[in-house]
């Protein structure tokens, strides 16, 4: 009877050493960068998850059913130094200069343009083309940038003047609409369909 006992139990052990890895075993994670930035990224409302990187991430997602996958919200200095970190994070509007770029890319869109309150456009010069270093030192034009959020050769015209006391610069990409459509700021740097869903 103790026999038996003692068998039962180291019987119950080795099932549970041969069974324990497929219950113990975790998918490995991976997390999935969004921002509040529509059309590109819709987190609220009634077209929430709808935005074009939304529905790449769901699709990206359905394919890889092996993994647990997870949403957070950053903007994009966060996800670039999570990435150095070594974190496992996916960032499907990455631009091509960005250093971790591993992958081919999956969005085409229009190059960004300068966004100018209508009231305010008449201190430009009235010339067929004006360089953004030109617009930039204009004191009497307050411009809203997200250093850091453009390709390099903007980045690097913008940096020059990011101390000047009428660039205004914020991490949040809703927050510069904001500012521009409420007179905070008298010119962004966007992409056309940003401006055109708002």
């Amino acid at each position: 009877m103790r026999l038996n006992k003692k068998l039962s139990v180291v019987c119950w052990l080795l099932v549970l050493i041969v069974l324990s890895p497929s219950f113990l075993y975790a998918k490995d994670q991976v997390i999935w960068r969004v921002t509040d930035w529509p059309p590109i990224y819709i987190l609220d409302g009634p077209h929430k998850g709808k935005g074009i990187a939304d529905t790449i991430i769901s699709t990206l997602i359905s394919k890889l059913p092996e993994y647990e996958h997870s949403l957070l919200e950053m903007n994009s200095k966060r996800v670039r130094e999570m990435i150095k970190n070594g974190e496992r994070v996916c960032n499907v509007t990455a631009l091509p200069r960005d250093f971790y770029l591993t992958s081919k890319l999956n969005i085409i869109t229009f190059n960004q343009r300068i966004f100018i309150r209508d009231n305010k456009a008449g201190l430009l010069n009235q010339q067929e083309t004006i360089s953004l270093s030109e617009i930039m030192s204009k004191k009497e034009l307050t411009a809203g940038v997200s250093m850091g959020r453009y390709p390099k050769i903007l980045n690097n015209t913008i940096s020059k003047y990011l101390n000047d006391s009428h660039i205004i610069d914020t991490p949040e990409y809703e927050g510069l609409l904001k500012m521009l459509f409420t007179g905070r700021v008298d010119y962004i740097i966007e992409y056309p369909m940003v401006m055109k869903y708002h």
